[in-house]
């Protein structure tokens, strides 16, 4: 069972955060890969019908609270977004979004569907150790991003990460994951994740697992829920 923890600073700063999630397991196959590819294609022509500009989607009030956020760890919104903006803006320039591994193509439609950051993590290569929400620690903290260089996403104090022991599994909220322990496209036991720091992108985040738990047992998985984030 995945021990998932908020601290209490992190609380300080963001009250209202929640964070939740889902563990499947068995995720693989051509079935998964299909409904992925169409679950994907879906939501991108909904969301560039409901969203057809970058203008409209930062007017959305869930975005403009994850850059309210973001700016208040010191972030610049404008340069580092959260993952369902970063999602959605590729999504309206019609740049390609199958990334080839399924798993991560049904969590981005849920996403992009919902207006919810998601995330994931294979669950073989997580530690046997609390998942924490908390600052980020310079001094001891490693951090080994997906696809991008850890010089870019620079440790520094204010930053609110998700954590194991001193490994950075995710900047910036939702920013960029860990190369260590996102999903392959051999992953099959998988954590989904989601957080929110209001009440409004609080419900996107449950609709958008809502919808993968449902996913999930069309395929006949065994999806079950993580329990809700407790203070450590």
């Amino acid at each position: 069972m995945i021990d998932i923890r908020i601290h209490e600073d992190v609380l300080g700063l963001f009250p209202a955060t929640k964070v939740f999630g889902l563990q499947v397991k068995g995720a693989a196959g051509a079935a998964l890969a299909g409904l992925a590819a169409l679950r994907l294609d879906a939501s991108i022509a909904h969301l560039r019908q409901a969203v057809p500009t970058n203008e409209a989607l930062v007017a959305l009030p869930v975005i403009a609270q994850w850059r309210e956020a973001y700016k208040a760890m010191g972030v610049k919104a404008s340069a580092y977004r959260c993952s369902v903006e970063a999602l959605a803006r590729r999504a309206i320039a019609g740049k390609p979004l199958h990334t080839g591994v399924a798993a991560v193509d049904l969590y981005n439609a849920a996403s992009l569907r919902h207006m919810a950051c998601l995330g994931a993590y294979d669950m073989r290569r997580l530690a046997d150790a609390p998942l924490e929400l908390r600052f980020c620690r310079p001094e001891t903290d490693r951090f080994s991003p997906l696809g991008g260089k850890a010089q870019d996403m620079p440790l520094r104090p204010g930053l609110v990460v998700y954590a194991q022991q001193d490994e950075v599994l995710c900047w910036a909220l939702n920013h960029r994951d860990s190369e260590k322990t996102g999903l392959r496209p051999d992953s099959t036991d998988i954590v989904f994740m989601a957080e929110a720091v209001t009440p409004e992108q609080a419900e996107c985040a449950r609709q958008a697992l809502d919808a993968l738990r449902g996913d999930a047992r069309q395929l006949g998985l065994d999806a079950s829920d993580v329990q809700e984030a407790a203070n450590p």
